[in-house]
């Protein structure tokens, strides 16, 4: 017989363990709520950073930060000194990290959201930083409206000139401005910041800075929903955890609508690209990749595999090998159209490409960079024209680069599996941040984050583990900040004297010897 003691009685409350999916539900509730007052914490922590400083690792955008301040009627807010802004920074960020990851693991162990609910979440976040958080961890954003400025109010190149045209025609943009360098991105990304500049024709700086963040937060939001699709793919059951662990990633959402990185947008046609493609809609893939490549060039790694992927399935179906020629040249062409579209009212011949140049040597020793010019002239001694030089140049500082890209490669056509092209792509972009750009932004790492979020094996699991560190890490270096004099002579000056001062010499020696 049961013992009185454990029966049912009236007056006896029985104490009962939560259920898995109860504790998921608190779990998520109090990482929600913590994540949500790290984040505006953040924000207006950033609207009193110091006066008079800028950080020793990444410059910080201070002008950006008084911008949105004085537009947000928040100049009464007060200045912190630099030791507490690093402190209170890198904790709030070491929160929000945390009340992150408490949101995701305690979803994974059974909690539910509808899909609805995480879309406007999402969408809520990305309106928040995109009006709200100042442009305080990066210029580029500047640089990119300038870049559209060059365009539609100058009637000027911005492949071919720099923003020192700006500086002439004292342009109000050039108060933001670090670097005298004409744009180095791709020609869909030139005129799509063209076409915000051209739209806001008579609006402030600051409107067209929010447009351009919006354009981000816009990139995020499809890039979670694209996510979700992939994450179906694989995982049935984490559509909308996937669309959560991408959309409300601290450092997508920082470094997106936050900073208005264009990375946000090349990763979001590339992950719609491969929703299109494993829905067999291949032209429409085709032309989504052809997007992401006008916008960065890393883009192009990943279509050779897609396009081995194809062969292989179409072959397995009994398809003449011709037809799937034939095919494989309609998507390429497809893929290349967006670029040549765009090329067309901006080319300036070889020209175009000197920025990208100059910026791949950005951060090499001065014996790599007198190491490159030795070669490019011992080529050019035996017979290589100046362009054909510079390439071989540019393939002989990727050389690891292009052994990891060609093992991949082999990897792939060896043992195929549905989508394997995407983690063969998060291997590569990891590899070309890490041998070849220099030096290696935060920003970087969403090339491959998002991927990482596809997947919820252990493998992957890992993966993000690293990810998320590697950001928490890299990020954290923001919050170095220190007092510098008030007289400093304008940003790019400066920087240019340091970055491309080297280069500046070699060049000149150069050309010296070229005349004797």
């Amino acid at each position: 017989m049961t013992p009185a003691i454990f029966s049912h009685s009236p007056g006896l409350r029985v104490r009962r363990k939560p259920t898995l999916q109860q504790e998921a539900g608190r779990g998520t509730t109090i990482g929600a709520a913590v994540f949500a007052a790290s984040l505006l914490a953040l924000i207006l922590l950033t609207y009193a950073f110091p006066a008079d400083t800028r950080g020793d690792v990444w410059g910080m955008n201070v002008n950006g930060v008084r911008s949105f301040q004085s537009h947000l009627g928040l100049d009464s807010l007060p200045q912190v000194t630099p030791d507490s802004f690093s402190l209170a920074f890198r904790s709030l960020l070491v929160t929000l990290w945390a009340s992150y990851v408490l949101v995701i693991a305690s979803l994974m162990q059974g909690g539910t959201i509808p899909i609805k609910s995480a879309v406007v979440i999402v969408a809520a976040a990305v309106l928040v930083i995109s009006f709200c958080f100042p442009p305080l961890l990066s210029q580029d954003v500047y640089a990119n409206i300038s870049h559209g400025r060059i365009a539609v109010s100058y009637g000027l190149n911005p492949y071919l000139q720099g923003p020192s045209v700006l500086e002439q025609a004292r342009d109000p943009i050039t108060r933001y401005l670090t670097w005298n360098m004409p744009t180095i991105y791709g020609p869909v990304w030139t005129q799509l910041e063209i076409g915000v500049v051209a739209s806001m024709r008579d609006g402030s700086v600051w409107s067209q800075v929010v447009v351009m963040k919006l354009l981000q937060g816009a990139a995020l939001l499809a890039m979670a929903l694209a996510g979700r699709r992939l994450a179906m793919h694989f995982h049935p059951e984490r559509g909308n955890l996937t669309l959560l662990a991408i959309g409300l990633n601290p450092l997508l959402l920082l470094e997106g609508p936050g900073s208005g990185h264009n990375d946000m947008l090349l990763v979001a046609f590339l992950l719609v690209g491969a929703v299109l493609y494993l829905e067999k809609k291949y032209l429409f893939a085709a032309l989504c990749l052809g997007l992401s490549l006008g916008i960065k060039p890393i883009t192009l790694a990943i279509i050779p595999w897609i396009v081995m992927d194809y062969w292989r399935q179409e072959r397995l179906g009994g398809k003449p090998w011709q037809k799937i020629i034939i095919q494989v040249t309609i998507g390429c062409l497809a893929a290349a159209l967006p670029s040549l579209l765009c090329f067309s009212t901006l080319w300036g011949g070889a020209m175009t490409f000197a920025a990208a140049q100059d910026r791949a040597l950005y951060g090499l020793s001065s014996g790599e960079i007198l190491r490159d010019y030795q070669i490019q002239n011992w080529l050019r001694t035996h017979g290589s024209g100046p362009g054909l030089a510079s390439l071989l140049c540019t393939l002989f500082r990727s050389r690891t680069v292009l052994v990891i890209y060609a093992a991949l490669t082999v990897w792939l056509w060896r043992r195929p599996a549905s989508g394997k092209w995407l983690a063969a792509w998060a291997i590569f972009s990891t590899s070309l941040m890490f041998f070849l750009l220099n030096p290696s932004f935060p920003w970087y790492i969403t090339w491959f984050w998002p991927i990482c979020l596809l997947r919820w094996d252990k493998k992957f699991l890992a993966l993000s583990a690293l990810c998320g560190g590697l950001s928490l890490l890299w990020m954290s270096n923001y919050g170095v900040v220190s007092e510098v004099k008030k007289n400093t002579p304008h940003a790019w000056i400066t920087l240019e004297k340091t970055a491309k001062g080297g280069v500046t010499i070699l060049r000149t020696i150069n050309l010296m010897a070229g005349k004797k």
